[in-house]
């Protein structure tokens, strides 16, 4: 049975469309500006190698935002039951949790990676514009310069896309947050196979319409 029937893609996938069709514009329109509508223009080079791609990673930021809150979770009833597995049970049950719904788990500390990922892009632009300077021609300007700037922005693209899904979580805060693993998890599994002792974990499990 899919999820469909308690997670609704549809809004997701249209800002999704929305940023591929953005990242393209974004290539073509660097690609015209650097080699025609601008190429007189002083430093047209630092603006479309450098500031431009800072420029996109915080869109791309934004929109994998946007896609990632743009995920609804539709409401319903569901059945619900507990019962007591064993540890090796448990992270069966984990491991395919994450594996069906990991992507909506939120990783608010990937902030930092973003904010490092800056410096890395520099270091990218500033050696596309050494490369740039060689006039090494590979099959004409027009078409060297669509393939290196394709290359580029779509990798700032991507990364500040996919950066930008991970922080945040959807609507639906009680649902789809990663199973508990901490400390007294640990030290209870443990206990496991102690004598006189029956050492589990206690899960509540939900089931709608076929979806466990």
């Amino acid at each position: 049975m899919s999820d469909d029937v308690i997670i609704d893609h549809g809004h997701q996938h249209a800002i999704n469309r929305v940023f591929a069709l953005f990242l393209v514009l974004a290539i073509v329109g660097a690609t015209l500006a650097k080699n025609y509508w601008f190429s007189t223009l002083t430093n047209i080079d630092l603006y479309i190698i450098v500031f431009f791609p800072v420029a996109l990673l915080f869109i791309s930021f934004g929109f994998g935002y946007a896609s990632k809150k743009a995920i609804d979770y539709v409401p319903g009833e569901w059945e619900s039951r507990k019962v007591l597995v064993t540890f090796s049970e448990y992270e069966r049950m984990v491991e395919d949790y994450d594996e069906a719904y990991g992507e909506l788990y939120a990783h608010p500390g990937d902030c930092m990676t973003f904010c490092c990922l800056l410096p890395v892009l520099f270091v990218f632009g500033y050696m596309f514009l050494i490369f740039q300077g060689q006039d090494i021609q590979l099959i004409c300007p027009l078409v060297d310069t669509l393939l290196l700037l394709g290359i580029y922005y779509s990798i700032a693209g991507a990364v500040g896309f996919i950066t930008g899904f991970r922080v945040p979580n959807i609507d639906a805060e009680e649902f789809f947050k990663a199973p508990p693993n901490d400390d007294s998890m640990e030290y209870a599994e443990k206990l496991d196979g102690a004598r006189g002792l029956e050492v589990g974990v206690a899960v509540e499990l939900g089931v709608r319409a076929g979806v466990q």
